[in-house]
């Protein structure tokens, strides 16, 4: 069995009583990066951007020192999403607008990851979805493709939706 499944089986079990909301997306934001390849020229540094959302940035904090695909982490708090140009992932809070945000990250090889519903209509690549008792997620394949974003096939089959 995977190590990513026994995540996700772990997270979906108890994680309420274990593991606090924000650690645990910050966990998914992580993992949703480890299993996703990027189109060419490598990085040095995979950067994981938070706009939004000072608890997700806080708990990404603590992957700093590990790596991903070989690259070393670096995790940014935007100030606004026209800095997230070279971010690897960016990961957009739910109070922020979508409408307005989207249109700047759609064309570029970013792995936007929403935690809003409109953010799956609005081609987020991976949406967050808060249920009783559990998080899960959706994923736009298509626009993952769109931006040349391969995703692992372990990932797909994790999803709740995939379009």
């Amino acid at each position: 069995m995977s190590r990513l499944f026994l995540l996700f089986l772990f997270i979906s079990a108890n994680a309420w009583a274990v593991v606090d909301e924000f650690e645990l997306k910050a966990t998914f934001i992580f993992r949703f990066a480890q299993y996703t390849s990027w189109p060419p020229p490598p990085n040095k540094e995979t950067l994981l951007c938070v706009l939004g959302q000072k608890e997700i940035f806080d708990e990404l904090e603590k992957f700093k020192d590990r790596k991903i695909n070989g690259n070393s982490i670096r995790v940014i708090k935007l100030p606004s999403i026209k800095t997230a140009t070279d971010c690897n992932v960016v990961f957009i809070g739910a109070r922020e607008n979508f409408n307005s945000i989207m249109p700047m990250l759609r064309p570029l090889p970013i792995l936007v990851i929403g935690d809003s519903a409109d953010a799956f209509e609005e081609k987020a690549v991976i949406v967050l979805v808060t249920e009783p008792n559990r998080i899960s997620f959706k994923i736009n394949r298509t626009q993952a493709n769109n931006v040349g974003l391969v995703m692992s096939a372990q990932l797909l089959k994790l999803a709740k939706e995939v379009r």
